[in-house]
């Protein structure tokens, strides 16, 4: 992570052209809706890509690179050439590489009561009076972070960060109301303009890979030897402290398009997602739930279970056969045998409807107990 100017590949690389930290993890609950938001937008691409840059690569797009202002068409261009290869690089190019939306037109800028608009409407405490002039210091630290990213990302320039450009302005106001803005054109002008004015001094370092690895293709970054200028995740500290002086309370104040962009996360967070359950038959009939363990439905009277249970069932059986091997070893009078008798046909028979009933249900961990069966039962049966 490079945080001051370095060479490299002969060249001098300025703070410029940040990658934005929009890693959640990383960041107070507080920002976390911007970062969505903006990892979200259009813009979301060339916050963040590429992480590997080559100076070698970089350098053949840098001092190579021929920029066009467009003159009376107005269609700026950059050739760059490779390897006795040139390559044209448009408007269009630089949509196609860093994911900017198509759009059939597109609004060259807003005018300043617009962007006045759009301060008061995100809590700007501070004077309004020339757009050029405007701080971040004046704005709460979820807005302060909104408009930190943008700048270090799009701005051509490696110092006074604490100042909002009007190019930042309108991509800002682009993106929170929808609006049309040519984000390509923007990129375009400013990698130009920076590269015609010193061919020693590398600005939008990200942006050069970018479009190189884009336009070039089978020519990967084998040896990333230039480092992403990256914000400190201090920033988030110095950002909540800076409020907490200042003694900032109240609601976060959001425009319309931040508004929704909220409901619908909370509404995809809170709406229930079902619980996908694999089933796999098991030996005897059962079946083993996989995953989440679905709700107990309970059953119409009608098909309400018995309130003995099969284990109890087979619990009793066992006693009584249990009771009837202890009467078979007394001695008895004739009289109670014919008695006994008696009771253990009417007891066997109950037995087999209720151990067809035991049947019905198969448990792999309880089995059935051999009954014994006396002679005066095994008569009755023939």
């Amino acid at each position: 992570m490079a945080t001051t100017a370095f060479v490299s590949s002969g060249l001098e690389f300025v703070p410029n052209n940040y990658t934005a930290p929009l890693n959640t993890a990383n960041a107070p609950e507080a920002f976390h809706m911007i970062q969505k938001f903006l990892a979200q937008s259009a813009i979301g691409r060339a916050l963040v890509e590429p992480t590997k840059l080559s100076g070698l690569q970089i350098k053949a797009f840098w001092e190579s690179g021929v920029y066009d202002d467009g003159g009376e068409t107005g269609n700026p261009s950059i050739i760059f050439e490779f390897e006795e290869t040139e390559y044209v690089i448009t408007a269009g190019t630089i949509r196609a590489a860093m994911g900017f939306p198509e759009y059939p037109s597109y609004t060259v800028g807003m005018g300043d009561e617009d962007l006045i608009r759009m301060m008061r409407e995100i809590g700007y405490s501070g004077p309004l009076t020339k757009i050029g002039q405007l701080k971040r210091l004046f704005l709460r630290k979820e807005w302060s972070f909104f408009f930190d990213c943008i700048t270090r990302t799009f701005g051509k320039k490696c110092t006074n960060w604490d100042a909002i450009p009007t190019d930042s302005l309108q991509i800002g106001y682009s993106l929170l109301y929808d609006n049309h803005f040519d984000f390509a054109r923007l990129v375009l002008t400013n990698l130009g303009e920076k590269m015609t004015e010193n061919r020693g001094v590398v600005y939008f370092s990200r942006f050069c890979q970018l479009l190189f690895s884009y336009c070039v293709e089978g020519v990967n970054v084998v040896e990333a030897d230039v480092s992403c200028f990256k914000l400190h995740k201090r920033v988030f500290t110095d950002l909540v402290n800076k409020d907490v002086k200042k003694g900032v309370v109240g609601d976060l104040l959001l425009p319309a398009s931040m508004q929704q962009f909220l409901n619908a996360q909370v509404n995809s967070s809170t709406q229930e997602v079902p619980s996908l359950i694999s089933v796999n038959p098991a030996r005897g009939g059962r079946t083993k739930h996989m995953g989440s363990k679905p709700a107990r439905i309970s059953k119409p009277s009608s098909e309400a279970e018995p309130s003995v249970s099969p284990s109890q069932r087979l619990k009793k059986s066992k006693t009584r056969a249990f009771k009837r091997k202890v009467r078979a070893q007394r001695p008895r009078s004739e009289e109670a045998r014919v008695s006994d008798s008696e009771d253990e046909i009417e007891d066997s028979q109950t037995l087999r409807k209720r151990r067809k009933l035991v049947a019905t249900y198969l448990f792999d961990e309880e089995e059935e107990a051999e009954l014994p069966v006396t002679s005066e039962v095994r008569m009755r049966r023939l």
